[in-house]
C-alpha cells in the first residue's frame, strides 16, 4: 500500500529539513542522488518546494566560498 497525501506530506516536510541540516554542499549533493527516487514518488507540489528549498541551499552554500583577501602594504 501507498503512502498517503498526508503521509507524503509529512516525508516532505522531513526532507526540506534535511536540507536545512548540511553542512556541506557534497553532503547535500551525496543525499539527493541517493534519494533521488523519493522524491519522483512525491507530489508534484511537494516536488517543487524541495527544489526551491534545495536551490536556496546550494546558494547559501555558493555565498560560504572563502574570499582571498589582499594583504595590506
Amino acid at each position: 500500500k501507498g503512502l498517503t497525501n498526508e503521509e507524503m506530506g509529512e516525508v516532505a516536510q522531513t526532507m526540506m529539513e534535511r536540507i536545512k541540516e548540511f553542512k556541506t554542499k557534497r553532503e547535500m549533493e551525496k543525499w539527493a542522488t541517493d534519494n533521488a527516487a523519493g522524491f519522483d514518488l512525491l507530489e508534484d507540489s511537494d516536488r517543487q518546494k524541495l527544489k526551491v528549498a534545495y536551490r536556496d541551499r546550494l546558494e547559501e552554500f555558493a555565498g560560504d566560498v572563502p574570499q582571498v583577501k589582499g594583504g595590506k602594504k
